[in-house]
């Protein structure tokens, strides 16, 4: 019940489809919010028409519209074509890959034996085609010449091979048997009549397979060429040329839609040579032309080349031959058929259309409640931008002539298009380009749905095949409009039946992206609307197939893109000035001094861009003001200091309030710009100069590179331009080859020499790749700025008086120029001992850098200098200890005097003043004696030699005390006296084991021995008396050193006899005593 009454409803939106005024607008706006909740996913139940409806509310008008139809052309026989005026411009480079690619298909061909079927002399025509072709990959000078002979040989491939007489024969009798089409039913007006341009109506004495044509039929259009419809159109196959997109979603469609200039019928001052509808709408006719400067300079014309539908063209003509038609499918092309309408339409004006034999007026309406697209954001208002056949139920078709001029020069636009309505299986809309192949720019989800899927391409062979299924992709669609096609057995105002499943694409997948055909697809219901875009086009198809109304969009858009080779990816920007709907100025961000151009078919060498039109793209414009005229045309990138890579471009806002800028650099050659080359953000907010820095790619570049490619794009939306490729809605992309410079680097030296010596060397710096904006240049050494010794903090350091710069505890340096080297000396302090510090020394190039810059990259190039870390000349010194010498020492005195002496130590070589550097005694290292008695060094402070004395050490200060025994006289053995102790020291103070030097000195001191005098005393008295004297004793006195020196008696020692004795008796004489005190 619920499933009846949503059909019911649906029944009567589709009824009102078909009407014109407000209420079908409203009642659809109704239906379709008040309902949509209640769609099955697996039902899609749209219809466009009901059976036995009229088609219009109004007055049905019996007189026939009035048209200013062109007179027919006369017919035109193909003849040879003569050879394309080939350009003179020498190109750098030339894609000859199409070229190439066709040729080698077209020999294989004719190896394998395809072309059997055609007549010899037309195989012959062939054969001189390819080799035209093949020489001309070999000498042609210019991309016209290959664009020339690929055409040439498409042409003859397509138009001038003809089938031998057997197999039209073949043909003739299949046409008359009873066959089953498409429709279900046999066939009506399959037998060739008198005098009609039928297939089986065959001669011999027409170019076109032996089909005789019809001259004095009244055909609107030019006669049918040799050339035919769509004949340089490049058809699709079962394998699709490209990966089929999914949704665009970083991308807007309203931003999209108001870069597009849609060509709009309403726009009647811009359109010449039209006719008119009896409702007095504009209506083509053959030479109808729009003109329009859609924005400032870029002029746009587009020319109804012919009004023919499909079953007119050579694509349809060689899917019927490819694709295994039966004959009397093969009858159904017809190079002059015209526009009409379908016998199987419900809408009765079409039918009397039909019945009278009229063509069907192609026209064009504003958007409505029909227009998918319109529900996915690209919503072009009231503009009559839906082209479509004038009633209901029409197969029509129209070949557009596409041209126009920007600033002066013809360009061949870009032309985008897209289904105007909602087709639903069975409704049939096609476009096809002779350009490059049809391109997926955009595809949004409409939001009045829920689930959403992308667009699905028709299977027309399975829904015009005998048993259709019309549950495709788990979704139901009514068969209401597969229907009034499948039982159209008359079509067109020569009531024609048409096989209409050879209006599908082989390629199930895309539709035909990547080729010169597109569609026909499903739209309606959850399947959402692709929009495509065409560049280089000089034709534009247009076709439409259905029981109901279907209709197509058409605009153009205005583009710039990058000119790298293919393998970097497409770079695409909007550029349009003007609102393609509301008509306001657009403010477009751009990258240089100059806005940019209109690109078409640019070469792609880094330079196609420079050489089109303006040559906006040109290197000099997008320098800073300070640069223009200066670089040869170069631009080049810098190093920075911390490794990374700088560029410097002008930007400007032309109104926008900001804009953002993204470069890359393909560091790393590989043919493609990856993620981490691109550089940091930039955004503008006034005209000037932009930096743009690159900070995060991963890829060392050998100083033997000189340029890498580059890419820079602005928009006003950051998120557009995050990726090097694809398509922004504003600004501008430069494709460019920078020139990449290098900073100098130093070098690393050591030296080494003894202690307290002079050292010297020379630290060579070396300038690397081109001199900036020179080619085939080398960058030198700057000589006329003087090296510098850089401090450990980066900083210029500072001398003393005498140019020295003085490292306290190590020594001082000095640097002199010598050439684009630099000499050093180095004189180290007399204490000072291992390696120093060094210094840096920095250098100037040509091109002003300097050697303070790092390596990102040290595994590849390591920096020179470890102290800074940067490529700075290093230069550091090592000293080497020297060995030390004693000095011995003696003393002399009188006899029992203490003596003194020590012995000293001193470098065996001298500092640069002369002198030996002292080596003394500390607490830390103290002096030592050597006991005489095992001749080994000993701890102990005193030493005792018997017979001589003892000896006494200081070890701080390596003073020796000499105690002689007091009867000891002479010169004494004397003592050795050893010190281990540094000759230096390390910057940080320290003591390494080799600084440590020992030697061995001798202390001898000399007794000068001292006599003492006595004066005797005499006594006199009488016999028997005791007597006492007192001798006088008196010390020695010596000369000693030159000083005269005595000792004096001691008195504290007792006087004796010289026996020791204090009496002694001579016999006869006496007892003598002696007194202490003598």
């Amino acid at each position: 019940m619920k499933n009846d009454l949503f059909n019911d409803r649906i029944s009567r939106f589709s009824i009102r489809k078909l009407h014109v005024g407000v209420c079908s607008v409203l009642l659809g706006t109704l239906v379709m919010l008040g309902t949509a909740t209640g769609v099955g996913a697996d039902e899609v139940t749209e219809e466009k028409q009901a059976d036995g409806v009229a088609a219009k509310t109004e007055v049905d008008k019996a007189e026939t519209p009035q048209t200013t139809e062109a007179a027919p052309a006369k017919e035109v026989t193909y003849q040879a074509e003569a050879a394309p005026a080939v350009s003179t411009e020498v190109k750098p480079e030339l894609n000859s890959e199409k070229l190439a690619a066709y040729v080698a298909e077209i020999e294989a061909n004719v190896a394998n034996g395809k072309y059997s079927n055609k007549t010899d002399e037309s195989v012959e025509v062939l054969k001189v085609g390819l080799a035209n072709a093949k020489n001309a990959l070999t000498s042609a000078t210019s991309q016209a010449e290959l664009d020339a002979a690929y055409q040439s040989l498409v042409t003859i491939v397509n138009s001038k091979l003809k089938n031998k007489e057997k197999a039209v024969a073949e043909e003739k009798v299949a046409a008359t048997e009873k066959t089953e089409i498409t429709t279900g039913k046999p066939a009506e007006n399959t037998k060739p009549a008198e005098g009609t341009n039928a297939i089986a109506n065959t001669g011999k004495n027409d170019p076109r397979n032996g089909k005789e044509i019809d001259k004095n039929t009244a055909f609107r259009a030019d006669a049918a060429t040799a050339t035919g419809v769509g004949a340089d159109v490049v058809d699709a196959t079962s394998t699709p040329k490209v990966e089929k997109p999914g949704y665009t979603t970083n991308l807007d469609a309203k931003s999209m839609t108001r870069q597009i200039t849609w060509l709009d019928f309403g726009d009647t001052a811009n359109w010449t040579g039209t006719t008119t509808t009896s409702n007095g709408d504009l209506a083509l006719q053959v030479g109808a032309t729009y003109t329009k400067e859609i924005m400032p300079g870029y002029v746009v014309t587009v020319k109804v080349k012919s009004l023919k539908p499909f079953q007119a063209t050579e694509i349809y003509k060689k899917r019927l031959e490819d694709r295994g038609a039966t004959a009397a499918e093969k009858a159904t092309y017809d190079p002059n058929a015209r526009n009409g309408y379908v016998s199987g339409t419900t809408d009765q004006k079409a039918l009397a259309e039909l019945n009278a034999g009229h063509e069907a007026k192609v026209i064009a309406e504003a958007q409505n409640n029909w227009t998918e697209i319109k529900f996915e954001g690209i919503d072009t208002g009231t503009k009559k931008t839906t082209i479509s056949s004038e009633l209901n139920g029409g197969n029509i078709g129209v070949q557009f002539e596409i041209s126009a001029t920007f600033r002066g020069k013809a360009v061949k636009p870009a032309i985008v298009m897209a289904d105007g309505e909602s087709a639903s299986i069975g409704e049939l809309v096609m476009f096809t380009t002779n350009g490059q192949g049809w391109q997926h720019i955009g595809e949004w989800k409409k939001w009045v749905r829920g689930n959403n899927v992308t667009y699905i391409p028709q299977d027309t062979d399975n829904l015009f095949g005998s048993n259709p299924s019309t549950k495709i992709n788990g979704m139901n669609f009514k068969r209401v409009n597969l229907d009034q096609l499948r039982r159209a057995n008359q079509v067109g105002p020569d009531k024609k039946a048409v096989a209409w499943k050879y209006f599908g694409s082989a390629d199930l997948t895309t539709g035909g992206l990547g080729t010169g055909i597109f569609g026909p697809n499903i739209s309606a219901a959850d399947v959402d609307v692709p929009l495509v875009m065409t560049r280089g086009a000089s034709e534009i198809g247009l076709y439409i197939a259905s029981g109901g109304k279907q209709s197509a969009m058409l605009g153009f858009f205005p583009l710039d893109e990058g000119d790298a080779p293919e393998s970097y990816g497409k770079a695409v920007h909007t550029i349009a000035t003007v609102d393609g709907v509301t008509g306001a100025k657009v403010n477009q961000p751009y990258l240089g001094s100059v806005s940019p151009d209109m690109d078409e078919n640019t070469t792609l060498d880094w330079f196609g861009d420079d050489n089109s039109t303006t040559a906006d793209e040109g290197i000099n414009q997008l320098l800073p003001d300070n640069l223009k005229g200066t670089t040869n045309e170069m631009i080049k990138m810098d190093r920075t200091r911390p490794g990374n890579y700088k560029m410097s471009v002008q930007a400007h806002l032309d109104g926008a309030s900001e804009a953002h800028i993204y470069g890359w650099v393909d560091f790393n050659q590989n043919g493609k710009f990856d993620e981490d080359e691109r550089s940091n953000l930039a955004t503008i907010t006034q005209d000037g100069t932009v930096e743009l820095t690159f900070a995060n790619s991963k890829t060392y570049i050998d100083p033997s590179v000189n340029e890498l490619g580059a890419r820079v794009r602005i928009a006003k939306k950051a998120n557009e331009i995050e990726s090097p490729t694809g398509m922004a809605f504003s600004g501008e992309v430069e494709d460019f080859k920078t020139q990449i410079t290098h900073p100098p680097k130093g070098e690393f030296k050591e030296t080494s020499g003894p202690q307290a010596t002079k050292q010297t060397a020379t630290v060579t710096f070396t300038a690397r790749g081109e001199h900036k904006y020179q080619r085939n240049s080398q960058a030198v050494i700057d000589e006329t700025v003087a090296p510098y010794i850089v401090d450990k903090d980066g900083n210029r350091a500072t001398l003393d008086a005498d140019g020295y710069y003085v490292v306290p505890g190590q020594g001082k340096y000095k640097i002199t120029a010598n050439g684009k080297d630099v000499d050093v000396e180095f004189i180290p302090e007399d204490n000072f001992l291992g390696t120093a510090d060094g210094i840096s020394i920095r250098r100037v190039d040509s091109n002003g850098y300097d050697t303070g810059w790092s390596s990102k990259f040290p595994d590849k190039e390591a920096n020179i200098n470890g102290q800074l870390n940067t490529m700075d000349g290093q230069y550091v010194p090592t000293v080497t200890p020297i060995e030390i010498e004693e000095v011995d020492k003696t003393s002399t005195d009188v006899q029992g005097a203490t003596q003194t002496g020590t012995p000293t130590f001193n470098t065996t070589a001298t500092n640069l003043n002369g002198d030996k550097i002292a080596v003394t005694p500390s607490a830390e290292y103290p002096a030592k004696l050597v006991d005489p008695a095992t001749g080994r060094t000993t701890d102990a402070t005193s030493v005792t030699v018997a017979g001589e004395g003892t000896y006494t050490i200081n070890p701080s200060t390596g003073e020796v005390t000499f105690t002689p025994e007091p009867s000891f006289v002479g010169t004494a053995k004397g003592i050795e006296v050893t010190l281990s102790a540094p000759v230096g020291r390390n910057k940080d103070g320290k003591v390494q084991e080799e600084y440590v030097k020992t030697a061995t000195a001798k202390y001898t001191p000399t007794v000068v021995g001292v006599t003492p005098t006595a004066t005797p005393a005499e006594t006199k008295d009488i016999q028997g008396a005791t007597q006492t004297g007192k001798p006088e004793f008196k010390g020695g006195t010596v000369e000693v050193n030159g000083v005269e020196k005595t000792i004096p008696i001691n008195e504290d020692v007792p006087a004796t006899f010289d026996d020791g004795s204090t009496t002694k008796t001579v016999e006869g004489v006496g007892k003598f005593t002696v007194a202490a005190d003598g």
